[in-house]
């Protein structure tokens, strides 16, 4: 399975079937209700966070969820979790390196032209019209925008609508402007992602 090679980042991804039963106790406790697929999901993600902590040499810890529902780090660590159907991830780092993390992963061409108005705005959908494959430069747009919510969320404690950041290209690769104005800075970040055969994998790191 591949790993991004990030600076300062651990990660780890799996495509396998994580068991429900590996799940600890204080994180089982929190799937009541989950049917089968949302359960293995939640598992394959804690799974992922385990395994990325464990390549940081931290010990293996229990990852709960907060009131918010995001997972909750050990103490002096950033980290997000994703998954979707058949493939599931975790990135983790020190706050010496990064605040906060967000990652996503979509299927390569999830995001079809009935939810652009929804999710992008007019300069935006200009850009992924003129792409060579427009489904795909959507899905790219949309996963950037997801990382960057969960990037920003716990510096912010601020909810974003999808129309209030905006996904520029720029000399560097793809930025996020934030449209929203709010009483706090806008935290800086880092942007980067990846794309496999099936999948588009985005990540965005607040910087310090």
């Amino acid at each position: 399975m591949f790993q991004p090679k990030i600076p300062n980042i651990y990660s780890f991804f799996t495509d396998e079937y994580a068991d429900p039963d590996s799940l600890w106790p204080e994180e089982r406790g929190l799937t009541t209700g989950f049917a089968p697929d949302r359960m293995q999901s939640f598992a394959a993600g804690r799974y992922c966070a385990r395994n990325a902590l464990t390549l940081m040499g931290h010990p293996t810890v229990a990852i709960p969820v907060g009131d918010d529902r995001a997972p909750v780090w050990p103490s002096g660590i950033a980290g997000s979790i994703s998954h979707t159907r058949g493939l599931a991830g975790a990135l983790v780092c020190s706050f010496d390196h990064h605040p906060s993390i967000g990652l996503d992963i979509e299927r390569r061409t999830a995001v079809d032209q009935s939810l652009w108005d929804m999710l992008f705005d007019e300069r935006e959908q200009a850009s992924i019209s003129a792409a060579e494959s427009p489904e795909e430069r959507a899905t790219l747009y949309f996963s950037m925008k997801e990382a960057y919510y969960k990037m920003q969320y716990p510096l912010t404690r601020r909810f974003l609508d999808f129309l209030e950041v905006r996904i520029e290209d720029g000399p560097d690769g793809l930025y996020i402007q934030r449209l929203k104005v709010l009483p706090e800075a806008a935290p800086r970040h880092l942007t980067g992602h990846l794309q496999t055969q099936d999948y588009i994998i985005t990540w965005v790191l607040a910087t310090l």
